[in-house]
């Protein structure tokens, strides 16, 4: 779906110009601590950060290997103490792979992992200043999303990384895909004003780039800027974790609450 801004659900998508990628990763790192003024009550106390294909491009490009298969990476958090959510906050984190066939309006295949920090499921408040979050889409010699990898750091507490196998009956190609935060269960979560970080994109090949849309049902009132690739010197990766997501062509955009 096409959208007049780059706020909430809609983000500019990342595209390859239609070279098949080996990998593709969207990292996201909090400068400034972001917290939660309120939620639609479909989504109350989860908050998510999704990477999303263009379901357009899933629905209508058969021609181009396209499986009708809508291939989903979600990293979600449930707020379990001091809702709706600040720095002093705890609560669960999952790591969900979804798989939507477009064609006949279903899910038809899931899997999640819990996040864990130093051995823990009841985590702390994730979005402080000094957190990564991460989803790498990785695709395999036949053209398909063979998994997706996600990472969780917080500062001073540890770090998590997971993987996700797709199975190939539920599976399809990598398209141009946008990163969103959001709400969760078609909700919308309300940030207070004041937070903000960047969104680092990372792949084998160059990305560029493309157009606005709105690849979720799930909604907020972040606001995001274009996508840059003016060089960054370093490549800033988060401490003690085991990133492995290499860039080929630094490109990187802002957010902001």
């Amino acid at each position: 779906m096409a959208c007049t801004s780059p706020i909430g659900g809609c983000n500019y998508e990342v595209t390859t110009n239609g070279v098949t990628p080996s990998y593709v990763g969207a990292y996201a790192e909090i400068t400034n601590t972001m917290t939660v003024q309120s939620y639609t009550s479909s989504t109350t106390n989860w908050i998510t950060l999704q990477y999303n294909p263009d379901t357009y491009m899933v629905f209508y490009n058969p021609f181009d290997g396209s499986t009708g298969k809508w291939v989903q990476g979600t990293i979600a958090f449930y707020v379990a103490t001091n809702p709706p959510g600040n720095a002093n906050s705890w609560g669960y984190g999952y790591f969900l792979v979804q798989v939507y066939n477009v064609s006949s309006n279903y899910y038809e295949w899931e899997n999640y992992l819990y996040i864990t920090i130093n051995g823990q499921y009841y985590i702390p408040w994730p979005l402080i200043s000094g957190a990564w979050w991460y989803i790498t889409y990785n695709v395999g010699n036949n053209g398909l999303i063979s998994s997706i990898s996600a990472g969780l750091y917080i500062p001073n507490k540890g770090g998590w990384v997971g993987s996700i196998s797709v199975p190939s009956q539920h599976t399809n190609r990598w398209y141009r895909s946008n990163v969103v935060w959001a709400g969760a269960n078609s909700g919308s979560v309300t940030f207070n004003s004041g937070g903000s970080g960047t969104f680092y994109y990372c792949s084998n090949l160059p990305l560029y780039q493309g157009p606005l849309a709105q690849n979720t049902a799930e909604n907020s009132n972040v606001q995001y800027t274009q996508i840059y690739t003016v060089p960054i010197n370093p490549y800033p990766y988060p401490p003690s974790s085991p990133w492995t997501c290499i860039s080929y062509e630094e490109v990187y955009q802002g957010f902001q609450t």
